[in-house]
Protein backbone atom coordinates (compact mmCIF):
# COMPACT_ATOMS: atom_id res chain seq x y z
CA UNK A 1 0.00 0.00 0.00
CA UNK A 2 1.43 3.31 -1.11
CA UNK A 3 0.77 6.24 1.12
CA UNK A 4 1.71 9.79 0.21
CA UNK A 5 2.24 11.87 3.30
CA UNK A 6 2.08 15.56 2.53
CA UNK A 7 3.44 17.46 5.48
CA UNK A 8 2.56 21.07 4.77
CA UNK A 9 4.67 22.59 7.54
CA UNK A 10 4.91 26.34 7.42
CA UNK A 11 8.45 26.94 8.60
CA UNK A 12 8.96 30.59 7.93
CA UNK A 13 6.89 33.56 6.86
CA UNK A 14 8.54 36.95 6.39
CA UNK A 15 6.68 40.08 5.44
CA UNK A 16 8.56 43.03 3.93
CA UNK A 17 7.61 46.59 3.20
CA UNK A 18 6.62 45.67 -0.35
CA UNK A 19 4.25 43.04 0.96
CA UNK A 20 6.49 40.05 0.12
CA UNK A 21 5.86 36.73 1.90
CA UNK A 22 8.06 33.64 1.76
CA UNK A 23 6.46 30.35 2.74
CA UNK A 24 8.46 27.12 2.93
CA UNK A 25 6.65 23.80 2.56
CA UNK A 26 8.17 20.30 2.75
CA UNK A 27 6.83 17.75 0.27
CA UNK A 28 7.86 14.08 0.42
CA UNK A 29 7.34 12.10 -2.77
CA UNK A 30 7.77 8.55 -4.05
CA UNK A 31 10.16 7.53 -6.80
CA UNK A 32 8.32 7.16 -10.16
CA UNK A 33 5.29 8.80 -8.57
CA UNK A 34 4.13 12.40 -8.82
CA UNK A 35 4.06 15.50 -6.64
CA UNK A 36 1.82 18.57 -6.79
CA UNK A 37 2.98 21.99 -5.59
CA UNK A 38 0.11 24.41 -4.92
CA UNK A 39 0.27 28.01 -3.79
CA UNK A 40 -2.66 30.20 -2.66
CA UNK A 41 -1.90 33.92 -2.93
CA UNK A 42 -3.09 36.25 -0.20
CA UNK A 43 -6.18 38.38 -0.63
CA UNK A 44 -4.07 41.55 -0.49
CA UNK A 45 -2.82 40.93 -3.95
CA UNK A 46 -4.54 42.61 -6.87
CA UNK A 47 -4.64 41.20 -10.37
CA UNK A 48 -1.67 38.93 -10.96
CA UNK A 49 0.76 40.28 -13.50
CA UNK A 50 3.57 37.71 -13.47
CA UNK A 51 4.03 34.14 -12.20
CA UNK A 52 7.41 32.41 -12.28
CA UNK A 53 8.35 28.86 -11.22
CA UNK A 54 11.99 28.12 -10.51
CA UNK A 55 13.95 25.06 -9.39
CA UNK A 56 17.19 24.88 -7.45
CA UNK A 57 19.32 21.85 -6.79
CA UNK A 58 22.75 23.38 -6.82
CA UNK A 59 21.97 25.64 -9.78
CA UNK A 60 18.80 27.73 -9.94
CA UNK A 61 16.85 27.43 -13.19
CA UNK A 62 13.53 28.80 -14.41
CA UNK A 63 10.82 26.32 -15.30
CA UNK A 64 8.10 28.65 -16.64
CA UNK A 65 6.72 32.15 -16.40
CA UNK A 66 3.88 34.23 -17.81
CA UNK A 67 6.02 36.73 -19.65
CA UNK A 68 4.47 35.49 -22.87
CA UNK A 69 0.87 34.53 -23.28
CA UNK A 70 -0.36 32.08 -22.19
CA UNK A 71 2.99 31.25 -20.57
CA UNK A 72 6.58 30.45 -21.42
CA UNK A 73 8.02 27.00 -20.64
CA UNK A 74 11.79 26.81 -20.34
CA UNK A 75 13.66 23.79 -21.67
CA UNK A 76 14.67 21.70 -18.63
CA UNK A 77 14.63 18.23 -17.20
CA UNK A 78 10.92 18.68 -16.40
CA UNK A 79 9.67 19.73 -19.85
CA UNK A 80 7.79 16.54 -20.77
CA UNK A 81 6.72 15.77 -17.21
CA UNK A 82 4.89 18.90 -16.12
CA UNK A 83 1.17 19.28 -15.59
CA UNK A 84 0.23 22.93 -15.04
CA UNK A 85 -3.13 24.17 -13.81
CA UNK A 86 -4.92 26.90 -15.72
CA UNK A 87 -4.14 29.54 -13.10
CA UNK A 88 -0.48 28.41 -12.90
CA UNK A 89 -0.68 28.30 -9.09
CA UNK A 90 -0.35 24.48 -9.08
CA UNK A 91 2.60 22.68 -10.60
CA UNK A 92 2.55 18.86 -10.89
CA UNK A 93 5.65 16.81 -11.75
CA UNK A 94 5.15 13.24 -12.99
CA UNK A 95 7.45 10.19 -13.13
CA UNK A 96 9.74 11.50 -10.42
CA UNK A 97 13.41 10.59 -10.33
CA UNK A 98 15.84 10.89 -7.44
CA UNK A 99 17.35 13.92 -9.23
CA UNK A 100 14.04 15.79 -8.87
CA UNK A 101 14.69 16.33 -5.16
CA UNK A 102 15.34 19.99 -4.46
CA UNK A 103 13.76 23.38 -3.76
CA UNK A 104 10.98 24.74 -6.01
CA UNK A 105 10.05 28.42 -5.83
CA UNK A 106 7.02 30.31 -7.09
CA UNK A 107 7.09 34.12 -7.33
CA UNK A 108 3.89 36.08 -7.93
CA UNK A 109 3.77 39.78 -8.76
CA UNK A 110 0.55 41.79 -9.04
CA UNK A 111 -0.11 44.88 -11.09
CA UNK A 112 0.90 47.10 -8.17
CA UNK A 113 4.35 45.53 -7.95
CA UNK A 114 3.50 43.58 -4.81
CA UNK A 115 5.48 40.31 -4.63
CA UNK A 116 4.70 37.04 -2.88
CA UNK A 117 6.75 33.86 -3.01
CA UNK A 118 6.72 30.35 -1.65
CA UNK A 119 9.29 27.55 -1.46
CA UNK A 120 8.60 23.83 -1.71
CA UNK A 121 11.29 21.42 -0.59
CA UNK A 122 10.69 18.15 -2.44
CA UNK A 123 12.42 14.97 -1.30
CA UNK A 124 12.00 11.87 -3.46
CA UNK A 125 12.02 8.60 -1.52
CA UNK A 126 12.33 5.04 -2.70
CA UNK A 127 9.08 3.05 -2.34
CA UNK A 128 9.07 0.26 0.23
CA UNK A 129 8.61 -3.27 -1.09
CA UNK A 130 8.94 -6.81 0.26
CA UNK A 131 9.17 -6.00 3.94
CA UNK A 132 9.94 -9.14 5.96
CA UNK A 133 10.66 -10.39 9.47
CA UNK A 134 13.46 -12.87 10.22
CA UNK A 135 13.34 -14.69 13.56
CA UNK A 136 16.10 -16.27 15.67
CA UNK A 137 14.91 -18.38 18.58
CA UNK A 138 17.59 -18.12 21.29
CA UNK A 139 15.99 -20.34 23.93
CA UNK A 140 12.72 -22.23 24.06
CA UNK A 141 11.73 -23.61 27.47
CA UNK A 142 8.49 -25.08 28.77
CA UNK A 143 7.15 -21.73 29.98
CA UNK A 144 9.03 -19.01 28.04
CA UNK A 145 10.38 -18.31 24.56
CA UNK A 146 13.31 -15.94 23.98
CA UNK A 147 13.58 -14.78 20.38
CA UNK A 148 15.22 -12.04 18.31
CA UNK A 149 13.31 -10.49 15.42
CA UNK A 150 14.88 -8.62 12.50
CA UNK A 151 12.67 -6.42 10.31
CA UNK A 152 14.00 -5.29 6.93
CA UNK A 153 13.18 -4.25 3.39
CA UNK A 154 15.43 -4.07 0.32
CA UNK A 155 16.80 -0.59 -0.28
CA UNK A 156 19.32 0.99 -2.64
CA UNK A 157 18.97 4.71 -2.03
CA UNK A 158 16.64 5.44 0.89
CA UNK A 159 17.01 4.93 4.60
CA UNK A 160 13.93 3.47 6.24
CA UNK A 161 12.60 3.81 9.77
CA UNK A 162 11.08 0.98 11.78
CA UNK A 163 8.26 0.87 14.32
CA UNK A 164 7.28 -2.24 16.30
CA UNK A 165 3.84 -2.77 17.79
CA UNK A 166 2.25 -5.71 19.55
CA UNK A 167 -1.28 -6.97 20.12
CA UNK A 168 -2.44 -9.60 22.63
CA UNK A 169 -5.84 -11.20 22.18
CA UNK A 170 -8.55 -8.59 21.57
CA UNK A 171 -6.52 -5.56 22.62
CA UNK A 172 -5.41 -2.94 20.10
CA UNK A 173 -1.85 -2.50 18.88
CA UNK A 174 0.53 -0.90 21.35
CA UNK A 175 3.87 0.74 20.70
CA UNK A 176 6.87 -1.48 21.43
CA UNK A 177 10.13 -0.24 19.90
CA UNK A 178 11.59 1.87 17.08
CA UNK A 179 14.53 -0.30 16.02
CA UNK A 180 15.01 -2.68 13.11
CA UNK A 181 15.82 -5.58 15.49
CA UNK A 182 14.25 -6.40 18.84
CA UNK A 183 14.65 -9.09 21.50
CA UNK A 184 11.59 -10.38 23.31
CA UNK A 185 10.87 -12.93 26.02
CA UNK A 186 7.35 -14.29 25.58
CA UNK A 187 5.58 -16.31 28.31
CA UNK A 188 3.72 -19.49 27.43
CA UNK A 189 0.26 -17.93 27.86
CA UNK A 190 1.03 -15.28 25.18
CA UNK A 191 1.17 -17.65 22.20
CA UNK A 192 -1.59 -15.72 20.45
CA UNK A 193 0.35 -12.44 20.65
CA UNK A 194 1.00 -10.73 17.31
CA UNK A 195 4.00 -8.49 16.57
CA UNK A 196 3.72 -5.87 13.84
CA UNK A 197 6.68 -4.20 12.12
CA UNK A 198 6.06 -0.98 10.20
CA UNK A 199 8.77 -0.05 7.68
CA UNK A 200 8.33 3.56 6.65
CA UNK A 201 9.81 6.72 5.28
CA UNK A 202 8.11 10.12 4.95
CA UNK A 203 6.46 9.06 1.67
CA UNK A 204 5.63 5.38 2.03
CA UNK A 205 5.19 2.55 4.51
CA UNK A 206 4.68 -1.22 4.59
CA UNK A 207 3.49 -3.52 7.37
CA UNK A 208 4.49 -7.10 8.14
CA UNK A 209 3.46 -9.17 11.15
CA UNK A 210 4.29 -12.47 12.87
CA UNK A 211 2.59 -14.47 15.63
CA UNK A 212 4.37 -15.97 18.61
CA UNK A 213 2.91 -19.44 17.97
CA UNK A 214 4.51 -19.40 14.49
CA UNK A 215 8.04 -19.02 15.82
CA UNK A 216 7.93 -20.58 19.31
CA UNK A 217 7.16 -24.27 19.76
CA UNK A 218 6.46 -24.75 23.44
CA UNK A 219 6.86 -28.40 24.64
CA UNK A 220 3.66 -30.25 25.55
CA UNK A 221 3.44 -30.49 29.34
CA UNK A 222 1.37 -33.70 29.17
CA UNK A 223 4.24 -35.60 27.61
CA UNK A 224 6.79 -34.52 30.20
CA UNK A 225 6.08 -37.21 32.91
CA UNK A 226 6.15 -40.03 30.38
CA UNK A 227 9.36 -38.72 28.92
CA UNK A 228 10.94 -38.46 32.35
CA UNK A 229 9.91 -42.04 33.19
CA UNK A 230 11.44 -43.29 29.97
CA UNK A 231 14.69 -41.54 30.74
CA UNK A 232 14.76 -42.94 34.30
CA UNK A 233 14.00 -46.48 33.10
CA UNK A 234 16.74 -46.40 30.47
CA UNK A 235 19.19 -45.01 33.03
CA UNK A 236 18.43 -47.83 35.48
CA UNK A 237 18.97 -50.45 32.78
CA UNK A 238 22.33 -48.95 31.91
CA UNK A 239 23.37 -48.86 35.57
CA UNK A 240 22.40 -52.52 36.12
CA UNK A 241 24.35 -53.62 33.04
CA UNK A 242 27.41 -51.69 34.19
CA UNK A 243 27.22 -53.25 37.68
CA UNK A 244 26.99 -56.79 36.23
CA UNK A 245 29.92 -56.17 33.92
CA UNK A 246 31.98 -54.80 36.83
CA UNK A 247 31.23 -57.84 39.02
CA UNK A 248 32.20 -60.27 36.27
CA UNK A 249 35.41 -58.37 35.61
CA UNK A 250 36.43 -58.31 39.29
CA UNK A 251 35.57 -61.99 39.76
CA UNK A 252 37.68 -63.05 36.79
CA UNK A 253 40.60 -60.90 37.79
CA UNK A 254 40.79 -61.79 41.49
CA UNK A 255 39.23 -65.29 41.74
CA UNK A 256 41.03 -67.99 43.95
CA UNK A 257 41.05 -71.47 42.46
CA UNK A 258 39.09 -73.96 44.57
CA UNK A 259 39.94 -77.67 44.52
CA UNK A 260 37.11 -80.03 45.16
CA UNK A 261 37.97 -83.35 46.85
CA UNK A 262 35.86 -86.31 46.14
CA UNK A 263 34.61 -87.73 49.40
CA UNK A 264 33.49 -90.91 47.79
CA UNK A 265 36.38 -93.18 47.21
CA UNK A 266 35.93 -95.63 44.41
CA UNK A 267 36.91 -99.25 45.07
CA UNK A 268 38.75 -100.69 42.08
CA UNK A 269 39.99 -104.15 41.78
CA UNK A 270 41.77 -106.43 39.25
CA UNK A 271 41.84 -110.14 38.92
CA UNK A 272 45.29 -111.70 38.66
CA UNK A 273 45.58 -115.26 37.30
CA UNK A 274 48.84 -117.21 37.45
CA UNK A 275 49.62 -120.40 35.52
CA UNK A 276 52.60 -122.62 36.18
CA UNK A 277 53.34 -125.75 33.97
CA UNK A 278 53.88 -129.16 35.53
CA UNK A 279 57.25 -130.87 35.12
CA UNK A 280 56.12 -134.42 34.86
CA UNK A 281 54.02 -136.07 32.32
CA UNK A 282 50.81 -137.19 33.86
CA UNK A 283 47.35 -137.65 32.94
CA UNK A 284 45.15 -134.76 33.81
CA UNK A 285 41.52 -135.05 33.53
CA UNK A 286 40.11 -131.94 31.99
CA UNK A 287 36.45 -131.72 31.40
CA UNK A 288 36.23 -135.57 31.65
CA UNK A 289 38.64 -136.09 28.77
CA UNK A 290 42.14 -137.71 29.03
CA UNK A 291 45.17 -136.61 27.07
CA UNK A 292 48.28 -138.76 26.95
CA UNK A 293 51.87 -137.72 26.53
CA UNK A 294 51.23 -133.95 26.83
CA UNK A 295 52.64 -131.89 29.52
CA UNK A 296 49.92 -131.04 31.86
CA UNK A 297 49.46 -127.63 33.30
CA UNK A 298 48.94 -127.17 36.92
CA UNK A 299 45.62 -126.40 38.24
CA UNK A 300 44.89 -122.77 37.69
CA UNK A 301 44.90 -120.77 40.83
CA UNK A 302 42.99 -117.54 40.75
CA UNK A 303 43.81 -114.87 43.23
CA UNK A 304 42.04 -111.57 43.51
CA UNK A 305 43.89 -108.54 44.85
CA UNK A 306 41.94 -105.54 46.05
CA UNK A 307 43.36 -102.06 46.45
CA UNK A 308 42.08 -98.49 46.74
CA UNK A 309 43.02 -95.91 44.06
CA UNK A 310 43.02 -92.22 44.84
CA UNK A 311 43.52 -89.13 42.72
CA UNK A 312 46.83 -87.39 43.34
CA UNK A 313 46.58 -84.13 45.30
CA UNK A 314 46.42 -80.97 43.13
CA UNK A 315 49.56 -79.06 42.58
CA UNK A 316 49.63 -75.62 44.12
CA UNK A 317 49.40 -72.75 41.64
Amino acid sequence: MKLEIFLDLIALMVFSVGGEANIQVHKPAILHGSVSLTYSPSQKMETVKLITWKYKNGERISILDTTEKPYFLYPSQFRDRLVIADNLFTLTIKDLTMADSGVYNIEITDINGRLQSSSFTVTVYEPITNASIRTEVKENTTDRCNVTLHCSAPSYTSAFSYTWKYKHRDTGYRMYNNMSSIQISVPRDHQDMELLCIVHNPADQKNVSVRVQEMCNFPDNSSLPRRHLSIIFISLIVIVILVIISIIYIWRKYKIPVVKEKNNREMNYIEVTTTRPREDNQIIQLDNEQYMGMPATRKVKVETVYTTLQHPPPKPT
